[in-house]
């Protein structure tokens, strides 16, 4: 099989709160969490939530939606992009960063990615991740 025929794929998520772009061009990931968030009370908004995912066999141009669903499967934020080429070699690492968001029950939140296949998106990845609230790891 020609390697260029092959489909994007996932390969891992980091959760965070934040993802800056320094001068010598590395990325510094903040508050890096371990799937799983603990907050002091509910409902608590965070500054912001980033999401760092990566996939290899990126070949051509692909679009892409990212959703960050509550426990009960509500949609919470939505953010579309678009990558393109890399050499398909290398892992190309998408920063997806919501603004605000705002927590208001525990349970297993979802970050779903889909890729644009036709007219329609496919869903690739299912990150979850759990939020607590327990007072006592403050």
């Amino acid at each position: 099989m020609n390697k260029k025929t092959k489909n994007m794929q996932y390969c891992y998520t980091i959760l965070c709160e934040d993802i800056r772009l320094e001068v010598n061009n590395k990325l510094s990931l903040m508050g890096v969490f371990k799937d799983l968030i603990y907050l002091k009370k509910m409902p608590l908004s965070l500054p912001t939530l980033t999401f760092y995912q990566t996939f290899t066999n990126v070949y051509g141009k692909y679009e892409l939606k990212f959703e960050l669903l509550s426990p009960k499967g509500e949609l919470l934020a939505e953010v579309e992009a678009k990558v393109k080429d890399t050499d398909g070699l290398r892992l190309s690492g998408i920063p997806i960063k919501f603004n605000s968001a705002t927590f208001d029950s525990e349970g297993l939140y979802q970050f779903k990615s889909s890729v644009k296949k036709g007219d329609h998106f496919k869903e690739i990845a299912n990150y979850r991740f759990e939020v607590i609230c327990d007072q006592s790891k403050f």
